[in-house]
């Protein structure tokens, strides 16, 4: 029954179901392309991230900036890798 109706539908509206397949079909390849920009996107942000060696967290302060302490807090403190600034 449901082949017949589908039959005789397709063979009527043979230009509406064409181009009603033929949207189905852009919007499947739009969908794609989108997940597929995202998936691009996230891997390159961790490859940046581990490239540039990107700190896990950024302190904030207010006044002046104690060049010195902050050098003996990288000597000092083990976790602290590749400090290319001199202190």
């Amino acid at each position: 029954m449901i082949r017949r109706m589908l039959k005789r539908d397709f063979s009527q509206n043979k230009m509406i179901i064409t181009i009603l397949f033929m949207f189905i079909m852009l919007s499947n390849l739009l969908m794609a392309s989108a997940s597929s920009n995202v998936i691009n996107l996230l891997n390159s942000m961790d490859r940046l991230f581990k490239v540039s060696s990107a700190p896990y967290f950024v302190q904030m302060h207010a006044g002046e900036v104690n060049q010195k302490l902050i050098g003996s807090f990288v000597e000092r403190t083990p976790f602290v890798k590749n400090s290319k600034q001199r202190y």
